[in-house]
């Protein structure tokens, strides 16, 4: 009898500290949200029928997805959601590569498609999804967006862990020296999402595991290095090697700041399901929250919710003119924001 209260009492122990664990990884009393009145409006919705989908970009009022698992379909739909259309990307030349994890970006009038794991890029023109190869070069990379018509911004890894750096129609790495600030190891340390905002013609990233992010231009220079409104600054992440192999892991993963990233017009927009002061649990089940960055003036500006679209989460978005346009897993998802919240214009 008593082995059994001693295995429950220690049970419920164990229970109650992973309960408080997890509440502690959502909670941050350091910081207050603001939130206005419902900044954004939701649209409309579309049923994709699949989770292999994701945001390739926009033009003349059309969004245009990939698809992981049929990597050279894309799909147009028009940002009302009434039409729909599908084309199938040809690739000229020889096209026998060991591609892995192909993606396509639109960049019109061009789209481009390329594998980083295969450091070969493509381009094409929509008018005949035909992609010949454009640049063949030696630099590996995870994360790519299209600058231009003629250069890339790509993360790729060094000796000294990832680096942001631009690809060009030579193929050769121009590396932004130190844009990424290394604490621990370099890679886990410093991962996060790229981006490309037009607007400003910036790069920009944002840490998962930091309240930190970066921008600068095209030439790595008017670097600025701003921080989010949690207050975790810096993480303690445990490497461990691979006995047989130099290959890395973290003993245990740590608390993400930021989930996703985007950056449009004068803003940054941030995925976080860290829970500031006064901030319910609850509503984490309904809704994703986005903090908004005024990058120009380098501001925290407020913050709004995404909510669940037919009890589906919202995984990522893209902002195209007014409009927020999600990815849920398997929803197409416009929102539209309000010009009383949203400043459209690019002046400080």
């Amino acid at each position: 009898m008593r082995l059994t209260v001693v295995f429950v009492v220690g049970s419920g122990v164990m229970a109650l500290l992973y309960i408080f664990s997890e509440h502690e990884i959502h909670r941050n009393n350091g910081f207050v949200r603001r939130y206005p009145h419902h900044p954004v409006e939701l649209v409309r919705g579309y049923d994709l029928t699949y989770n292999s989908y994701y945001i390739a970009g926009f033009a003349d009022g059309n969004v245009y997805l990939g698809n992981v698992t049929s990597p050279l379909d894309v799909v147009e739909i028009d940002t009302l959601l009434n039409n729909r259309k599908s084309f199938r990307i040809r690739l000229k030349g020889n096209a026998d590569y060991p591609f892995s994890a192909v993606q396509i970006r639109i960049a019109p009038p061009y789209f481009f498609l390329s594998d980083g794991t295969v450091p070969i890029i493509y381009r094409g023109s929509m008018r005949d999804w035909v992609a010949h190869k454009y640049a063949d070069g030696a630099t590996r990379f995870s994360q790519w967006e299209v600058v231009d018509s003629t250069n890339i911004v790509v993360r790729s890894i060094d000796e000294d862990g990832n680096v942001v750096g631009l690809v060009g129609k030579d193929g050769k790495f121009k590396k932004g020296i130190g844009l990424l600030e290394k604490q621990v190891d370099g890679i886990f340390d410093t991962d996060g999402t790229l981006n490309y905002n037009e607007s400003l013609k910036a790069i920009a990233y944002t840490y998962y595991y930091r309240n930190g992010f970066v921008t600068a231009d095209t030439n790595f220079g008017n670097v600025y290095r701003g921080r989010t409104i949690d207050t975790v600054s810096r993480q303690h992440i445990k490497i461990v090697y691979e006995d047989s192999s130099r290959l890395q892991s973290m003993a245990k993963q740590p608390t993400q700041i930021q989930k996703f990233s985007y950056s449009s017009g004068r803003y940054l927009f941030t995925i976080s399901d860290r829970l500031g002061k006064y901030e319910e649990e609850e509503l984490l089940k309904d809704a994703v929250i986005v903090d908004v960055y005024d990058i120009i003036n380098h501001t925290y500006e407020f913050s709004f919710y995404l909510y669940n679209y037919k009890n589906d989460r919202v995984r990522s978005f893209r902002v195209y003119n007014n409009l927020i346009v999600a990815m849920t897993q398997r929803h197409l998802v416009i929102y539209k924001m309000k010009q009383k919240e949203f400043d459209f214009s690019m002046s400080e």
